[in-house]
């Protein structure tokens, strides 16, 4: 469990890496300081991590060093065709990965989901409400079982997923009409 979750980690935070580069944090300091400055963020951000992260994302292609952007201090990335591909499946996928707060998983993914411009960003969040409509009411028609303690808490947790997701939604058509 404890090697499936460090797995878990690091793919999200590959995924975060490269959605932060392709928002424009180009350099590994500037994905270091964006990462430090979300107290939602479960990840560390300390250069040792980042630097890793960001030879992985190069060495999948996902990520390349932008020409003579780099100077001998500080290296620049740019995303990839394939990264662009790589983040959209990411973004694509259930945003509560198995073990991340439910929040904190949502508001990386919303974050995120920015490099999609705004319809985009209000469309994905549509279709993570539809999924977790669809797992409430799903639940809500599972008879119950001896273990119905748990059932009423994973209903009850699905209910404030759908009402969050409705709330995100509320607060970016403001953020729309207001800017």
């Amino acid at each position: 469990m404890a090697n499936r979750m460090a797995a878990l980690r690091n793919v999200e935070l590959e995924m975060i890496t490269l959605g932060l580069v392709a928002l424009g944090h180009a350099s590994g300091y500037a994905v270091r300081r964006h990462l430090a400055g979300r107290p939602y963020q479960p990840f560390s951000a300390h250069s040792g991590a980042t630097y890793r992260v960001l030879d992985r994302l190069e060495a999948e292609g996902w990520i390349a060093t932008m020409p003579e952007a780099g100077t001998r201090e500080r290296t620049d990335y740019a995303i990839t065709p394939n990264g662009h591909v790589r983040l959209a499946a990411w973004l694509e996928s259930p945003p509560v990965p198995d073990g991340m707060p439910i929040h904190d998983g949502i508001l990386i993914k919303i974050e995120i989901a920015a490099v999609l411009g705004e319809s985009g960003q209000r469309q994905l969040l549509r279709r993570w409400q539809e999924l977790a409509r669809q797992e409430l009411e799903a639940a809500l028609l599972t008879p119950p079982t001896p273990r119905m303690g748990v059932d009423t808490m994973r209903v009850t947790a699905l209910r404030a997923r759908v009402e969050f997701f409705r709330r995100v939604q509320r607060e970016l058509r403001t953020r729309a009409t207001t800017v």
